[in-house]
Parts: structure tokens; C-alpha cells; sequence
């Protein structure tokens, strides 16, 4: 057997050799790895779109003016910011316009935890929440009012005026105790006019709850364009009772009388 003496041209045989990874290289891998998960979870498609998450506090038929009350105090609490809890949010139906619900934040609580009432806000109409004054012109203006008889466009200005605007302040048809105070103004009963540019005036007292011991009355003032746009609507009186303010006089309901304080 003859054996070859010429040389391979073929290139050696590498040999590898696989080191264990040093403690820095460890670290600098997991570093990498954690910024590419944090990056994969800021992706558009990580992200779960709101549609799979409503809002379990706002029922689907919110929008409507008949849904519960519950559901639209919800609603609206979820339009302002921040929320407020839905025991400070009011809310009530109409009898004259019941496509509308009326809706209102409460002006706080005094030291005995007794709410001073509320002041209105918005109205529900057709799913949305519309600002108390700038709903007048969107009822009025569909009940035709520029082109009602006179008389029929100051029955629907005041019923606005005392189911609405003043829904819960509480329009006073009659004199009530506080009237009969000292100091305290004549009563006149709600009036609306025709005013000679063709506006409509609509004044009203109101005697909102107010914690004892104080009795509250204010008169109003709105004015309604010949369209029905609200235009003005303001508070042109306040007076305020102290039950305790003058022992010596007693009222019949057993209440002590006060002095008016303008």
C-alpha cells in the first residue's frame, strides 16, 4: 500500500469553544428584553380598544329620557371633572315636556348633613346633555313658538320657567309662612308679558330648600326672545329668614320671625 507525502490544500478543521456568558452580558440581555416588552405593550395592537370595556356604571339605555334616573344621573356625572359622586347629582321629569329630563348639581350640605338644594345644569335631550340656557331655544323652538298666538307662547315660557329653568328651586303659586314674616316683600304670584319688542318676561318667586334655621326666598327674572332663546335669567332679590334672629315675635306656625336681608 502506497501512501500520498503531498499536503492537503483542504483548510484545518475549526475547534469552537463555548465559554459561559459573563455576569455582564447576563444583564445587559435582560436589560434589552425588558425594553422590548415594555415597547410591545405601548403598541397600537396591544392596546384593547374601549369598545371591550364599557363603563359598567352606564347602562346602554342612558341616553333616553326614560331610562331610570339612576342611569342618567350616571351619564351626566360622567361628562364633568372631575365626577362627582351621584348623591350630589339631581335630577327629575317634567309633566310639561316629559321628552326632557332636567339635571343638577346640589350647592352642598350644612353642618347638620342637610342639603341647600340643588341648581340646575343641563337637560337630557335626544341622548344629549344640553346647558340649561341654551335649551330653551331648542324646546321652545320646536313647539313652534315664534309662531304661536301670544297667549299660548306665555303658558310654554312659564311652564319652562317653573318645571325647568327653576325646576328645583320651587316656584311659589301662593304665599308661603315666610311671606308673612316681618319685612318680607308682597307676594305676586308668577307673571309672564309681552314686552313691546316682542320679548317675553317671565317673573316668579322661589323658595328653594334651605336647611333651619333660615327660610330663603328669591325672585326671578327671565326674558325670552320672540324665537325662544333664553336671553336673560337672573336672580333680582334674595331674602333671607332667621328663625332666632327676633324671639319676641312668633309667627303662628310656632317659627320665630325674622328681618329681611336683601
Amino acid at each position: 500500500m502506497r501512501y500520498s507525502t503531498r499536503k492537503s490544500s483542504a483548510a484545518p478543521l475549526a475547534v469552537i469553544v463555548r465559554r459561559a456568558p459573563s455576569p455582564r452580558s447576563l444583564l445587559v440581555g435582560a436589560l434589552v428584553c425588558g425594553a422590548l416588552l415594555l415597547l410591545c405593550q405601548r403598541l397600537p395592537f396591544a392596546a384593547v380598544p374601549d369598545a371591550q370595556q364599557p363603563h359598567p356604571a352606564i347602562p346602554p339605555d342612558a341616553g333616553s329620557a326614560t331610562a331610570p334616573l339612576e342611569s342618567i344621573k350616571a351619564r351626566f356625572a360622567g361628562t364633568l371633572k372631575p365626577p362627582p359622586p351621584l348623591d350630589q347629582i339631581c335630577a327629575m321629569r317634567s309633566g310639561r315636556f316629559p321628552q326632557v329630563v332636567l339635571l343638577g348639581i346640589e350647592l352642598g350640605h350644612s353642618d347638620l348633613d342637610q342639603p341647600f338644594g340643588c341648581e340646575a345644569q343641563a337637560l337630557l335631550i335626544d341622548g344629549s346633555f344640553v346647558p340649561i340656557k341654551a335649551a330653551a331655544a331648542v324646546l321652545l323652538g320646536r313647539q313652534g313658538f315664534r309662531q304661536l298666538a301670544s297667549r299660548e307662547r306665555l303658558a310654554i315660557a312659564l311652564d319652562w320657567t317653573r318645571q325647568l329653568y327653576l325646576g328645583f328651586e320651587g316656584v311659589l303659586d301662593a304665599p308661603s309662612s315666610a311671606f308673612h314674616r316681618r319685612r318680607a316683600p308682597r307676594f305676586a304670584a308668577p307673571r309672564a308679558n309681552v314686552l313691546q319688542n316682542g320679548n317675553i318676561e317671565i317673573t316668579a318667586y322661589t323658595q328653594p330648600p334651605f336647611p333651619g334655621p333660615y327660610d330663603v326666598l328669591r325672585r326671578w327674572r327671565l326674558l325670552f326672545a320672540p324665537d325662544g332663546s333664553l336671553l336673560e335669567a337672573r336672580r333680582i332679590q334674595q331674602l333671607v329668614f332667621d328663625w332666632h334672629s327676633d324671639p319676641e315675635f312668633r309667627h303662628s306656625d310656632g317659627n320665630a320671625a325674622a328681618a329681611g336681608i336683601p
